[in-house]
């Protein structure tokens, strides 16, 4: 058993706050634990001169022309984009290649059309880097950054305050 030391009182964001509180409604977590994942790492200082202080989101280039949505997808991201602002699931059906990140992409860039940010959930961490690819061709100039578990502390919170200040898109 060990003995508290010191409590420090922490200032949460209310919007950081409000998405802990859907986290912990949705997915029946403790509030203390979702509002914790919100939050950036400690910051830390790197060692290495390599790295810089600073932090500018990764602004990555494309060049493939914007490819047209069919109908079906065009129905799903009007449905996507008509939701944008509040809170509203949907799910996707379709096989490997049928055009679903063409959807995403499609609701990302009317979100960033509305000055808004977008957030990619990407199911394992080795896909990262080819989804930042595939959004850096299909939304030349936006503002990306990757944001999971094997980055440093460094950048896990270089990449959560862009993030949180509008820096990324």
């Amino acid at each position: 058993v060990k003995e508290v030391s010191a409590i420090e009182p922490i200032a949460v964001a209310p919007d950081v706050l409000a998405l802990a509180q859907v986290v912990e409604r949705y997915y029946r977590a403790p509030i203390g634990l979702a509002t914790a994942l919100a939050l950036p790492p400690e910051p830390v200082l790197e060692r290495s001169s390599s790295k810089s202080a600073d932090f500018a989101p990764q602004v990555l280039r494309g060049e493939t022309p914007e490819i047209g949505l069919i109908a079906e997808q065009t129905l799903a991201a009007n449905a996507i984009i008509a939701a944008l602002g509040a809170h509203q699931d949907f799910l996707l059906h379709g096989i490997t290649g049928s055009g679903k990140t063409e959807v995403y992409v499609a609701a990302i860039r009317a979100a960033m059309a509305r000055g808004e940010q977008s957030l990619v959930l990407v199911p394992e961490i080795n896909l990262t880097p080819q989804w930042m690819a595939r959004l850096a061709t299909q939304i030349p100039g936006a503002r990306i950054v990757a944001l999971h578990s094997s980055l440093s502390d460094g950048e896990r919170f270089r990449a959560w305050t862009a993030a949180n200040e509008g820096a990324a898109d």
